[in-house]
């Protein structure tokens, strides 16, 4: 059976449990799906559906990949359209690009989109200036909280009615 799989930059449990209690927690809207607090992360590289091996050759590809640990910022708030609301994230020496670079040169990946970016909203049904409005008004609370990154990890995404739910396949750690 073949596993919908990423690769993500996971946050520690009390990072989670901080952006959602100051940001998504506060809401509730039907109009609204907030991201569960034990989904926040950062997508590095979504790679799609894969079976037993080939998520294998993934991994031990991944093994290859040489990378020092960094610190990343995350501050402010902002969107994607009328459709997601996101943590912006900083790092001094754009260590998060140069991460995903390295994953997409390794698997022979073209991505020119990227944007390191937590999604914490997606709209399901508000009127696009309301959201815009939301967004502006979660922007104006002072979040701020610098993290040391020091793996990553190849992730399974398992669709389900309420919502995906995400499980740690391996981490590859950061030296």
């Amino acid at each position: 059976m073949n596993k919908r799989i990423f690769f993500a930059l996971n946050f520690p449990q009390e990072t989670k449990t901080e952006i959602f209690e100051t940001f998504s927690k506060r809401l509730n809207s039907e109009e609204l799906k907030k991201t569960e607090e034990e989904n926040i992360h950062i997508t590095l590289v979504f790679l799609g559906y894969f079976n037993e091996e080939g998520i294998k050759e993934i991994q031990e590809k991944a093994e290859e990949i040489k990378a020092k640990k960094f610190k990343v910022l995350i501050e402010g708030i902002n969107r994607f359209n009328s459709k997601v609301i996101f943590l912006k994230t900083k790092t001094e020496k754009n260590e998060i690009n140069e991460l995903h670079e390295k994953i997409c040169e390794l698997l022979e990946i073209k991505d020119k989109k990227f944007k390191a970016h937590a999604t914490i909203i997606r709209n399901k049904k508000m009127d696009s200036t309301e959201f815009i409005e939301l967004a502006e008004k979660l922007n104006e609370i002072s979040f701020r909280k610098e993290i040391e990154i020091t793996y990553f990890d190849l992730m399974e995404s398992v669709l389900l009615s309420s919502g995906p739910e995400y499980k740690k396949i391996i981490s590859f750690e950061l030296f």
